[in-house]
């Protein structure tokens, strides 16, 4: 007999879910550090300092702005569904474990800022969670098996579009990060401009 989806909690799931992503959106900002040594600090002005830090910061900034667009793309999926089965919840747990990876892969491209395996990493890290979104909304809209009734199929389509776009950008960042390491973080840019280029070209 087949499983209701309303047999599991969707309540419980966003809530786990918040909880994580404010985890490693929090965690980010422990990568931004000050040395505090003496000889580290000797003769240094504060904007020096922080200057020193400018590659951690715009690390920080775009892994805080993948996770803000993470977390924005997993409540809008989750208004659309009637409701969950075992295998989506645990499709998103696997998503959040890769959520809760993205402090530590970030932290390599900063430790590691010659290295093109670090940012290699990080980019495989947005890719896998770029493609568990969709595989996960596939599932979700296949046979319209878990979405609304009132849900259209130009937007499951536009929606599949959107979260497909999030795994070929972090393919080309994989990519770059062997040709040009420092530009590798910087390609995740484009992702809010072509999630949002719709927006702009109908106004």
């Amino acid at each position: 007999m087949a499983e209701k989806p309303e047999s599991v909690s969707m309540h419980r799931i966003e809530a786990l879910t918040d909880g994580i992503f404010a985890f490693a959106m929090t965690m980010l900002v422990l990568s931004i550090n000050i040395p505090l040594s003496p000889s580290s600090l000797a003769g240094m002005s504060v904007g020096e300092t922080l200057l020193g830090q400018t590659d951690r910061f715009v690390n920080y900034a775009t892994s805080f702005l993948l996770l803000a667009i993470f977390w924005v793309s997993h409540h809008r999926v989750f208004d659309h569904l009637k409701g969950v089965d075992w295998k989506l919840v645990w499709g998103n747990v696997i998503l959040l474990l890769f959520i809760a990876l993205v402090p530590f892969s970030m932290e390599l491209t900063n430790e590691f800022t010659k290295d093109p395996v670090a940012d290699f990493l990080f980019g495989l890290n947005m890719f896998i969670i770029g493609t568990i979104y969709y595989l996960l909304w596939a599932y979700a809209t296949d046979h319209r098996r878990l979405v609304k009734p009132s849900l259209n199929n130009e937007h499951i389509q536009r929606t599949k579009k959107a979260l497909l776009t999030i795994s070929l950008i972090s393919l080309l960042s994989m990519f770059v990060a062997f040709v040009y390491p420092s530009l590798a973080p910087l390609v995740f840019l484009i992702i809010p401009i072509l999630l949002f280029f719709p927006k702009l070209k109908s106004k």
